[in-house]
């Protein structure tokens, strides 16, 4: 977990991740500890966590970071090795309890996960959900800046080749489709009428 501490205008601090609601217990007591700062406290969380971990503590945060990875259950399971319903379900919650001026959801482009197209209908379905500050931006690859474990190397990697293999397929696809719709179109619009007028 990582406390960030924001001195500026009334000051504040925020604890970010890995994911800081699995050490919940702690947060809570070390906001009863200094809650005569008064600084705001902002929790930056992926919700991927059992929904007690923050019922313990959603009352002692001013604000939600939420980093959504994708809305769709399919690529998020992919991706995260989480469960979506889990992920929903807390989302859900936090939304009916704080409200959304207290969350900023992110919506992330990520290689070789979602489209931009992906990342539009995210926004749109966080927007829907009753969601007002949606923040959207591409995903930083992590190995390309810094050392990160084993475990998270194999994860991604894991990852990029399923990716990799649905990608394989979805531009086989889309390479018949672009190739064969044009032929298609041109013979339908050659047929004698009466053979489709009826139609």
């Amino acid at each position: 977990m990582i406390i960030f501490i924001f001195l500026q205008q009334e000051g504040g601090l925020v604890f970010g991740g890995g994911e800081p609601l699995l050490y919940s217990a702690f947060i809570k007591e070390f906001i009863k500890k200094y809650t005569k700062t008064g600084w705001k406290f902002t929790l930056e969380t992926s919700l991927s966590v059992k929904k007690e971990s923050i019922e313990n503590i959603i009352h002692c945060i001013d604000y939600f970071i939420v980093d959504t990875k994708d809305m769709d259950k399919t690529r998020y399971e992919i991706y995260t090795k989480g469960s979506y319903d889990l992920f929903l379900s807390n989302l859900k919650y936090l939304l009916e309890t704080v409200g959304a001026d207290k969350i900023r959801v992110r919506v992330l482009k990520i290689p070789k996960l979602n489209t931009y197209a992906d990342v539009r209908l995210n926004y749109e379905l966080l927007k829907n959900m009753g969601f007002t500050e949606i923040e959207i931006f591409d995903y930083i690859e992590i190995d390309k800046h810094k050392r990160i474990s084993d475990v998270a190397l194999k994860n991604k990697n894991d990852f990029v080749d399923v990716a990799n293999n649905n990608f394989i397929k979805d531009y086989i696809i889309s390479e018949i489709i672009i190739k064969i719709a044009p032929l298609l179109d041109f013979h339908i619009k050659n047929f004698p009428e009466e053979l489709w007028k009826d139609i």
